[in-house]
């Protein structure tokens, strides 16, 4: 992962990083965040407050209900070897709890590469070259490269992250955000951020918080002159915090954070404070947002939708098993979770990481992200934003003008699967087919993988 740590007194440019909100309920890089030139982070995004209904998504792709794609026939589910990778970091090895519990050999899927990682730029490097199939994939990293990479698609955005916090020291006695005085954002944030003039603060030398602790600033009326910092590496940040010698703390990695919290520092004030205080569509918000999840080639996905559909059920089987039973799920990960994120995490830790760092998106929840242009964060609004600063700073050339959808074509996969759900949904209502194809479809269902429960549900139909 490329990291930029940019010198101060104006720590870094003017690009926003890539935190995230806790409506999507949590995120990425444990140790550390990909900076992407002048835009920066790694991660996703998940909801944390109300879950979207069911019905919602099916009604958000109610637009497009047809498949396009006509499913195989039968209930024959081939065996197939994807060639997945994954990079070595706390929310990109999610997939270690569907391999140890054999829910992609229950799609017909193997995984030559076991839980092995690769780098970012390895992954890359082998997709373009059809050394892989499928790999760990994070959006702003795909605009930076995007002009050399342009058949690299992202087909699924699994997580968002939202791992950046203002820390204080238990003995400041601070005010917080959700304890300000005064109804106006503005107003709000500078009594709480204005708290840190005169004190010593920490702040990760990684680079991937820079532009929030920058924003930090601005909204508290301060300047880099007005506090005592310390740029230093996330592990010196902890140290610090154990023996009082800072009285804020900005470590850029999860499993950090997490352990400041430990300490007793309490957060005054979160990324998730911007999102829901400043207006729709601002751009310290818009390109403080980066979704992790899947990619691939644009012609995998074209020979293989049916194995694409499949893998992507198996992740959302997971996310369902992060949000709802985590402790159950990430007793299988943890020991993968405490290498890619170099903290002996204990199971309560790693559940915080899930809990407020790593943003998370189920089934339900991709329909507000990729389907709602309502939505405070809907992928398209945020991505154009990102674009247009990626092409303003030179990342992208100029005789190249992409759009989100030629980044991301995750929403037509979704559609895909929404629509499948709905087919289901229905042809259960008309037919109420019973017997053991009807009991296959409906524990494929149950699993997210709509498409072959609508396949054995059609050929129970067809049976009766």
């Amino acid at each position: 992962m490329q990291q930029h740590a940019p010198p101060h007194p104006e720590i870094g440019s003017d690009r926003r990083t890539r935190p995230a909100r806790r409506r999507h309920r949590a995120r990425a890089a444990a140790a550390t965040l990909l900076t992407v030139g002048a835009l920066t982070g790694l991660a996703a995004c998940g909801s944390d407050d109300e879950t979207t209904s069911s019905s919602t998504a099916a009604a958000g792709a109610s637009s497009s209900s047809a498949l396009s794609f006509t499913p195989s026939p039968g209930t024959d589910i081939p065996k197939v070897k994807v060639r997945f990778a994954m990079w070595p970091y706390g929310d990109t090895t999610i997939a270690v709890p569907g391999i140890e519990q054999g829910w992609f050999d229950e799609v017909g899927i193997s995984l030559p590469n076991g839980k092995r990682t690769r780098t970012v730029e390895q992954t890359q490097q082998e997709l373009m070259n059809d050394q892989l199939d499928i790999a760990s994939g994070y959006v702003p990293n795909m605009i930076q490269t995007y002009a050399s990479a342009q058949k690299l698609k992202m087909i699924h955005l699994q997580n968002s992250y939202i791992g950046n916090y203002v820390w204080s020291k238990p003995s400041n006695g601070d005010v917080a955000m959700d304890a300000a005085p005064g109804a106006d954002f503005n107003a709000k944030a500078k009594a709480v951020l204005s708290q840190l003039k005169g004190k010593k603060v920490g702040l990760s030398d990684t680079g991937g918080n820079r532009e929030f602790f920058n924003t930090v600033l601005k909204l508290g009326g301060l300047t880099p002159k007005d506090v005592d910092l310390t740029v230093v590496s996330d592990t010196r940040i902890v140290q610090l915090a154990k023996s009082g010698a800072i009285d804020y703390a900005f470590p850029q990695g999860a499993a950090q954070s997490v352990e400041v919290q430990g300490l007793g520092y309490k957060s005054i004030f979160a990324f998730q404070d911007m999102v829901e205080g400043l207006p729709k569509g601002d751009e310290r918000v818009m390109t403080g947002i980066g979704h992790a999840g899947l990619q691939a080639s644009e012609d995998y996905v074209a020979k293989n939708r049916e194995t694409v559909l499949r893998f992507m059920s198996v992740f959302f089987r997971i996310i369902d098993g992060l949000q709802n039973e985590p402790q159950e799920i990430l007793k299988v990960s943890l020991p993968t979770l405490r290498t890619s994120t170099g903290v002996d995490l204990t199971l309560d830790q790693a559940v915080a990481l899930f809990k407020d760092f790593y943003g998370t998106t189920n089934f339900e929840q991709a329909a507000k992200l990729m389907l709602d242009p309502n939505d405070p964060l809907y992928y398209e609004m945020v991505y154009k934003a990102q674009i247009a600063a990626a092409k303003a700073g030179g990342i992208i050339p100029r005789n190249v003008d992409p759009t989100p959808d030629d980044l991301i074509i995750f929403k037509g996969l979704y559609q895909d699967l929404v629509t499948l759900k709905k087919q289901y949904d229905q042809l259960l209502a008309d037919e109420q087919p019973t017997g053991e194809l009807a009991d296959k479809a409906k524990a494929f269902y149950e699993h997210r993988d709509y498409l072959d429960a609508y396949r054995f549900l059609k050929a129970a139909t067809e049976a009766s």
